[in-house]
C-alpha cells in the first residue's frame, strides 16, 4: 500500500468500513472480519449512498491499475488524473502482453489444476486478490460446516465510497472536485472522470 507517497507492507487489520453517510445502520460498519451483516437504513439522515466507506488506517485509498502501477514503481504521476488512470491501464496491459508468452510456457500440460480439499466444520478465512478494477477482499466465517457470514469489499467500494466519519471523500468524489461542467444537461466531463475508474455500478 502507498500512503502519502510512502510504501508500506499491507496489514489487513488496518482495513475498516465506515457507514456514517451510507444507507446502513451504524452497527453495520467496522472490521470486515468482525462486522455484523449490513442492516439497511434507507432515509438515514445525511446518508446518500448504498456503498460503505472502506479506509486503510483511516486513510482514503484508490484501487485499480493506477494504484498497482504506482505501488509497483512502474508509474509515478504528479497527481491522479483521468489521463493518468487511462495511461496506467494501457501501460499495465503492455506489461501483460510482454509477459504472457513466458507465462504460457510455464504451464505444464497434464499437471494437476487444483488440490483436493474438504470443507471445514469450523473456520475463518481471508482472501485478497487484484481484480482488473483493483483490490478485492473477501472475509468468511464457517460454522457447523456452513458459511455463517461473508463480507466482500470490491474495488468499486474503495473508489466510489461516500464520505466517512471524518468527512473524507472517496477517490471518485475527490476526483470530481473542480471538474468543469458546462451545464446540468452536459455532464460529459464528469462522466469521463467517473469512467476513468472503470466502476462496476452493480457493486
Amino acid at each position: 500500500v502507498c500512503i502519502n507517497g510512502q510504501l508500506e507492507p499491507l496489514d489487513i487489520n488496518n482495513i475498516t468500513e465506515y457507514v456514517k453517510y451510507s444507507w446502513y445502520a451504524d452497527t453495520s460498519g467496522g472490521k470486515p472480519a468482525e462486522e455484523a451483516p449490513p442492516q439497511d437504513y434507507h432515509g438515514k439522515k445525511d446518508a446518500y449512498s448504498w456503498l460503505k466507506s472502506p479506509r486503510y488506517g483511516g486513510k482514503v485509498c484508490e484501487a485499480g491499475p493506477l494504484a498497482r502501477m504506482v505501488v509497483s514503481g512502474y508509474y509515478s504521476p504528479s497527481k491522479a488524473s483521468v489521463y493518468d488512470r487511462l495511461k496506467a491501464r494501457a501501460l499495465e496491459m503492455a506489461l501483460v502482453v510482454e509477459n504472457v508468452e513466458k507465462w504460457i510456457r510455464e504451464l505444464k500440460p497434464h499437471s494437476k489444476v487444483h488440490l483436493p480439499y474438504k470443507n471445514p466444520t469450523l473456520g475463518i478465512g481471508t482472501g485478497l486478490c487484484e481484480a482488473p478494477r483493483g483490490a478485492n477482499g473477501h472475509w468468511v466465517r464457517i460454522s457447523n460446516g456452513k458459511i455463517e457470514r461473508y463480507q466482500v469489499i470490491s474495488p468499486t467500494n474503495w473508489n466510489a465510497s461516500p464520505r466517512d466519519e471524518l468527512g473524507q471523500r472517496g477517490p471518485i468524489e475527490q476526483a470530481l472536485i473542480g471538474t468543469p461542467i458546462d451545464s446540468p444537461r452536459n455532464l460529459i466531463n464528469a462522466l469521463k472522470v467517473v469512467r476513468s475508474f472503470d466502476p462496476c455500478t452493480a457493486c
